[in-house]
């Protein structure tokens, strides 16, 4: 049986037509209203499963963005395609990948780099932070499966319309020119983000007892497609190390 992955019900035109319009101004947009409840149940409780058997631990600062931090744990994608069929065809479904392609309006492809397709993140303690980048393809498609109270940290800050220079990142003069848009997405969200283009992080986590968990799926451009990406970034921070 196929699995229903979208909320075909809240896919109407005037919807799409509503979504692409805020994508678009803002470069960020909650796409819960149009994923089925049991897909997302269902991913939560794969990732979950997937954090407590695999999850490596990461604590170092990334230069190309400025040193900013990175503390989590995370599961990589070759860990990813091993152990979760589920998780492979969600991320490869063709409507999905349609409904992206209808609200980003333009297309959407699979991501080229394996490596880069899927991964999870958790954020477990306090401290621990996604700190501000731009990621390698244009977009990023976010489950938020575990987060905390507002008020505990976790929630998602952007800088939209700006560019990745990694030899001189100027992180600071990003929020000099233009404001930090903040966005807090409850457990049981999915976003969008134009993420190449979005310097972006996660506030840091504030509270000992709170837990973010997401699954960030990435899928490219047709810009992306004929350019040529430079992943020492990502290749550094999800290098294999001991599993914890």
């Amino acid at each position: 049986m196929k699995r229903e992955i979208l909320n075909k019900t809240k896919i109407t035109t005037d919807g799409i037509q509503h979504a692409f319009r805020m994508f678009n101004a803002k470069s960020v947009l909650d796409i819960t209203q149009f994923i089925h409840s049991d897909t997302v149940k269902q991913v939560r409780e794969e990732v979950d499963r997937l954090i407590k058997l695999h999850s490596i631990r990461r604590d170092l600062t990334i230069p190309s963005t400025g040193h900013t931090p990175r503390r989590m744990n995370n599961v990589d994608f070759d860990t990813i395609s091993e152990h979760s069929e589920l998780l492979m065809q969600i991320y490869n479904d063709p409507e999905l990948v349609s409904l992206l392609a209808r609200i980003a309006g333009e297309k959407v492809h699979i991501c080229p780099y394996d490596f880069e397709k899927m991964v999870i993140t958790s954020l477990q303690s306090k401290g621990d932070s996604h700190g501000w980048h731009w990621d390698d393809y244009s977009f990023a498609m976010i489950w938020v499966l575990r987060a905390p109270e507002k008020e505990k940290g976790g929630v998602v800050q952007c800088v939209p319309n700006t560019r990745w220079d990694r030899e001189n990142p100027s992180i600071i003069s990003q929020f000099v020119t233009q404001p930090i848009e903040t966005y807090y997405f409850p457990e049981g969200s999915v976003y969008l983000m134009r993420s190449n283009t979005t310097l972006h992080r996660v506030y840091p986590i504030i509270d000992a007892s709170a837990e973010r968990t997401i699954l960030n799926n990435t899928y490219a451009s047709t810009t992306d497609l004929s350019m040529e990406v430079d992943h020492s970034s990502m290749e550094q921070l999800f290098r294999k190390s001991e599993s914890v």
